[in-house]
């Protein structure tokens, strides 16, 4: 028998959860299934070369599995998908969409989150009988993406105005879900699908209600080892440019995690810069190896700049732009080796996989000193989900979910 599944990806960063959930769940499978395998990519505002670089890294990541080449989508395909898309049309909007994967018909459909873009929208309501999955964010975080949104938005959607103000906040909410849902029945809108099933690696939980509906499975750590031992395979020149990057470089030595704060616009080019600057400074001493890696999604040259700035003090050696863009979940050889610092979630992906702490070098007084102060909740929600699983990392059982939020 002969099934569909369809993993769609925002880049590099979600390949290894991806692969581990339907790995895992291929397993916990008593029927003999083969099953064809669409990957599509697709991250929001990024331009298209770095799109297709980024689909290349996808490529290859998912071949240790056997996967077929992936459907990279750029924003102009996307633009020619949804031009219309307004409540008659959106049928026609859901055609082009299936026209676009080449198929009527898919069983499964995995995704990190449907936060941001419309690809996990358009695939559950252009397939709505297929099994919905999703595999979080990073290695496994499930997000609220109303309130998601209202924090990066800015403080006044997220709360206050008092207790009416949040009742009668509520209440426009599920009129608005439930005029969604009937202009979906009669005029084709997009429905306000979601998985029913989460399959994750370090199962958390944004407000404390994002699982709640969603029948939950882990997967096991040595899986997920498993998996990046295929994917080092496939890529082996990864491991080799690892070692050429640790020769001769002197102890201690520490590997510099970037993100794309300015690529996002939630900072100037200059403060984030100037953010990891002061994040090394505080932490890594003079004279120290200091390897820079830019994040697999970056656009802006955050890195080239920082590693100028900080040559007269430190040994700097950058990644090559050949291989930034693979996540630091699979250098293996450079985790064991360094001493890595990061102001997000490969703090604790890293002390998880590799058993080794990392440096987490975020403070309140960094988010008000370099943060403008509109993305402060934003910001603090984070630095609350990243300590909050820290925490709890230590005595979790690998059974349960690592960590709930809780948002009244």
């Amino acid at each position: 028998m002969s099934s569909r599944r369809l993993v769609s990806v925002f880049g590099p960063g979600n390949v290894l959860a991806a692969l581990s959930a339907v790995k895992w769940r291929e397993s916990q499978r008593s029927e003999d299934t083969d099953w064809n395998v669409v990957t599509l990519v697709h991250t929001p505002g990024l331009p298209e070369p770095i799109a297709r670089d980024s689909g290349v890294v996808v490529e290859r990541l998912i071949s240790s599995q056997g996967w077929p080449e992936p459907l990279v989508l750029t924003d102009a395909d996307m633009e020619e998908v949804v031009k219309g898309g307004r409540f008659p049309r959106y049928r026609e909007v859901l055609r082009r969409f299936r026209r676009k994967l080449g198929t009527e018909h898919f069983d499964e459909i995995y995704y990190a989150h449907d936060v941001v873009g419309r690809v996990p929208e358009l695939a559950m309501n252009a397939y709505p009988d297929a099994k919905r999955i999703t595999f979080g964010d990073a290695l496994g975080s499930v997000y609220d993406k109303r309130y998601h949104i209202a924090l990066a938005i800015g403080p006044r959607s997220v709360s206050g105005g008092g207790p009416l103000r949040r009742v009668r906040g509520v209440a426009r909410r599920r009129l608005e879900e439930a005029r969604t849902g009937i202009l979906g029945f009669f005029l084709g809108a997009p429905r306000d699908l979601q998985a029913g099933t989460a399959m994750l690696i370090l199962p958390m939980d944004q407000t404390g209600a994002c699982l709640a509906s969603m029948e939950l499975f882990i997967v096991p750590k040595n899986l997920v080892r498993d998996i990046i031992s295929q994917c080092n395979e496939a890529v082996p020149e990864l491991t080799q440019y690892v070692r050429q990057l640790l020769i001769g470089a002197p102890v201690p030595r520490f590997v510099m995690l970037l993100e794309n704060i300015s690529d996002g616009h939630f900072m100037s080019f200059e403060r984030e810069v100037a953010l990891y600057e002061e994040m090394v400074r505080r932490n890594a001493p003079r004279g120290a190896t200091l390897i820079v890696k830019e994040h697999p999604l970056s656009i802006a040259p955050v890195g080239e700049v920082l590693a100028k700035r900080l040559t007269p003090d430190y040994s700097v050696r950058r990644v090559s732009p050949e291989f930034h863009r693979y996540p630091l979940e699979l250098w293996r050889g450079l985790v064991e080796a360094c001493q890595v610092i990061s102001m997000s979630y490969c703090t604790i992906s890293l002390t998880y996989l590799y058993d080794k702490s990392v440096i987490y070098p975020m403070e309140m007084s960094l988010i008000e000193e370099y943060i403008p102060p509109r993305f402060w909740d934003s910001y603090k929600n984070a630095d609350a989900l990243y300590r909050g699983q820290l925490a709890n990392l230590a005595t979790w059982d690998g059974q349960s979910v690592l960590w709930r939020g809780s948002v009244p």
